[in-house]
């Protein structure tokens, strides 16, 4: 019996300037950090793996998924020092993981 393929694309975004031309995001209003209650938390670490087989791996408990706010995962994609680091989760969030997952924080509003 024929098996059906579908083509799946990996794309890694590279930052399209030199990595320390600072002035790409730091540039004029750049002092207002999104407003935490509309940006999206990302996932820092997506926990325990529930299953997978050869090379496909699935994740479907997003409960015990690490969460760190927007600002903090924008700032610390290049700032990567404990001392950037310590900055951005004081002037966020440290990441964590929440007891309903991303649904606690949209609750918050």
């Amino acid at each position: 019996m024929p098996q059906a393929t579908q083509a799946h694309y990996l794309n890694h975004p590279t930052y399209p300037r030199l990595w320390n031309d600072c002035a790409a995001c730091h540039v004029d209003g750049f002092d207002l950090i999104p407003d935490q209650g509309k940006a999206v938390a990302t996932t820092l670490d997506a926990g325990a793996i529930d299953s997978g087989t050869g090379t496909s791996t699935v994740w479907k408990n997003q409960l015990d998924d690490t969460l760190q706010g927007a600002s903090a995962a924008a700032c610390t994609s290049c700032h990567q020092t404990t001392d950037a680091r310590g900055h951005a989760y004081q002037n966020g969030w440290t990441p964590q993981t929440f007891e309903n997952g991303r649904q606690t924080i949209l609750d918050t509003k």
